[in-house]
C-alpha cells in the first residue's frame, strides 16, 4: 500500500509540473504577442505621422517646412524607416515584421539621392520642407 501511495503522489506531482510548464509556455507566447502588438501600433503611429507630414507639405505652398522627431526605438526593438517615392510607400521594418502606409506624392527625397530613389529616414529630430514642389527630409 505504501508503494501505491508513492506512485500516485509521483503521478500527481508529474501532472502538476506538466500544468506549470504549459502555463509558462502559454504566458511566454502571450507576452510575445503583446510585444508584437505594441511594436506594430507604435510603427503605425510613426508611419502615419510621417505620412501626414509629407502629404501636408506636398499640398502646401513652396517654402513651407515642418520640424518633427522620429523615435529611436519601437518599444525595445531597433527598426528601419524607408521611403519608397516611386511606389509612394513608407515602410517600417523591425525584426521579421513590417508596417507600411502610402503617400500621395512621388516628389520626396532626402537630398542625397535622386528624386525617385528610395532612402532611409534617420531617427531623431528631422526637418522636412517643400522646395519647388519636392518634399526634402533632412
Amino acid at each position: 500500500m505504501k508503494s501505491q501511495a508513492g506512485i500516485e503522489t509521483l503521478i500527481v506531482f508529474g501532472f502538476l509540473i506538466f500544468l506549470l510548464a504549459f502555463a509558462i509556455v502559454s504566458y511566454i507566447n502571450r507576452s510575445s504577442d503583446i510585444q508584437y502588438t505594441r511594436e506594430y501600433l507604435e510603427a503605425n503611429k510613426i508611419c502615419y505621422s510621417l505620412k501626414s507630414i509629407i502629404n501636408q507639405l506636398a499640398s502646401d505652398s513652396f517654402g513651407s517646412s515642418v520640424r518633427f522627431s522620429i523615435p529611436s526605438k519601437l518599444e525595445l526593438s531597433d527598426y528601419n524607416l524607408t521611403v519608397y517615392p516611386q511606389s509612394r510607400v513608407l515602410l517600417i521594418s523591425w525584426k521579421k515584421y513590417s508596417a507600411s502606409c502610402s503617400i500621395f506624392t512621388q516628389n520626396v527625397t532626402n537630398s542625397t539621392g535622386g528624386i525617385y530613389s528610395s532612402f532611409m529616414v534617420s531617427k531623431g529630430d528631422r526637418l522636412a520642407n517643400n522646395t519647388d514642389g519636392v518634399v526634402f527630409i533632412v
